[in-house]
């Protein structure tokens, strides 16, 4: 899963029947609100708090990223398997050493989760000063424009270039979501699966 830019902005709300909302809304308090306890909780390297402050989407992309046949966690363990062999070149093995870096250590493969995966990898590639930064951007200083269509919500940030911010209203609550790309490619996966279901 890809990581937030470090800059936010947020100032235009619209409802779910498309008309505009006063630029101090409830609505858009939460949203930021949202973005900012989930900023808080990852510069603490509160990884729990984090994950609950995702998705079910979020969720269910990382457990794909993880776990799916040829995702991670089998990535990990054929790396493993060929650092392993007599067959490989020393050469290829270095290769390898360098490879498994992105992935958690052997040790911890077989019980490792995929919020546990979340939390590893978040770890590994962010630094605490990393962190601490994208804290201080993901603020209401600097959205520049919220949008909201229904239980979806939309922030751009008032540096252009920054990535647009995601979330979704779960049970009363809004979660940091995954991009609409990955939304609809998870979607049309679900669809597939669906789809050889009902064939077998």
């Amino acid at each position: 899963m890809k990581f937030r830019a470090m800059v936010v902005c947020a100032a235009l709300l619209l409802s779910a029947c498309g008309q505009p909302e006063e630029k101090s809304s409830p609505a858009k308090e939460e949203v930021i609100a949202a973005i900012e306890t989930w900023a808080q909780a990852l510069e603490k390297g509160d990884y729990d708090r984090v994950w609950e402050l995702m998705s079910r989407d979020s969720h269910e992309l990382w457990a794909r990223n993880w776990s799916a046949p040829g995702a991670a966690r089998d990535q990990a363990k054929a790396l493993r398997l060929a650092l392993e062999s007599e067959f490989t070149a020393a050469e290829e093995k270095e290769r390898i050493r360098r490879d498994l870096e992105k992935f958690p250590p052997a040790a911890q493969l077989d019980g490792m989760t995929p919020q546990k995966y979340f939390a590893w990898k978040v770890n590994s590639m962010q630094t605490a000063d990393q962190r601490k930064a994208a804290r201080e951007f993901h603020q209401k200083v600097n959205v520049k424009d919220v949008v909201i269509e229904g239980d979806n919500a939309t922030v751009v940030w008032i540096i252009e270039e920054a990535e647009r911010f995601y979330l979704v209203r779960e049970e009363g609550k809004w979660r940091i979501a995954p991009n609409p790309r990955d939304r609809r490619e998870m979607e049309a996966m679900r669809k597939k699966e669906e789809e050889g279901k009902e064939k077998r």
